[in-house]
């Protein structure tokens, strides 16, 4: 039964990086004609509900942990898992590129940037 629900949380921490790697990524340095930008925003929303879900995993996980009682390094290894998880989602939203200039859309580190640093095109525009 505890190796089961072992495999249950290692298979969702290994789809949560396998989901976030399976979208194709947009060439480097090629400009996106205006109004074709269904598409990047479309991945942009994904990586970052993607990120967001990911983030929501570490309350559930506790919760099953309380209930299942498993040894320290158990506990250890899941929220290392989590962390990993949460940074690579999280600093795939801060690569994002603009649709517009294909330059990085956060250009600091402020993920709450509703414009592009470098052209103003603004958050989900043309979309």
């Amino acid at each position: 039964m505890r190796t089961l629900e072992l495999l249950l949380m290692a298979m969702l921490f290994a789809a949560t990086f396998w989901l976030l790697w399976l979208r194709r990524r947009p060439r480097r340095g090629r400009l996106v004609p205006a109004g074709v930008y269904r598409d990047q925003w479309t991945r942009f929303r994904y990586v970052n509900r993607l990120s967001f879900a990911v983030f929501l995993v570490n309350p559930l996980s506790w919760f099953f942990i309380d209930h299942l009682k498993p040894a320290g390094t158990t506990v250890g290894i899941f929220l290392i898992a989590w962390l990993l998880c949460l940074t690579a989602s999280t600093f795939a939203v801060s690569l994002f590129r603009c649709p517009r200039c294909n330059q990085r859309f956060f250009s600091t580190l402020s993920l709450s940037r509703r414009y592009c640093f470098h052209c103003g095109l603004e958050l989900y525009e043309g979309a």
